[in-house]
């Protein structure tokens, strides 16, 4: 149930960072990645508005049906790391869940 609850998190945190117009924004969202037991897992891009363009998509459900969980055990660190660059530096979010 954490992993489903988690994957949800970072679908949900990657569609934030997409709902803002700037003209340094790149082309598409940037890469989003869940890093555990010092492994980083890439994300699925779920819906999402970036720019001038809005992109439906399935739900958390559907778009994650085929994917093995990540396992994490208790007390173990999953962090949510999103990479943003506005052309002349290049910014890391790092989100943990405890």
């Amino acid at each position: 149930m954490r992993t489903w609850k988690t994957a949800a998190f970072g679908l949900i945190m990657a569609s934030f960072t997409g709902c803002s117009s700037s003209e340094f924004l790149e082309e598409s969202p940037p890469k989003a990645y869940h890093e555990a037991n010092k492994h980083l897992y890439k994300t699925k891009v779920g819906t999402y508005c970036w720019k001038e363009t809005c992109v439906d998509k399935v739900g958390p459900l559907e778009l994650l049906k085929t994917e093995k969980p990540i396992e994490v055990k208790a007390n173990e660190s999953l962090s949510l790391v999103i990479n943003v660059s506005n052309g002349d530096a290049l910014y890391a979010f790092v989100l943990e869940v405890k």
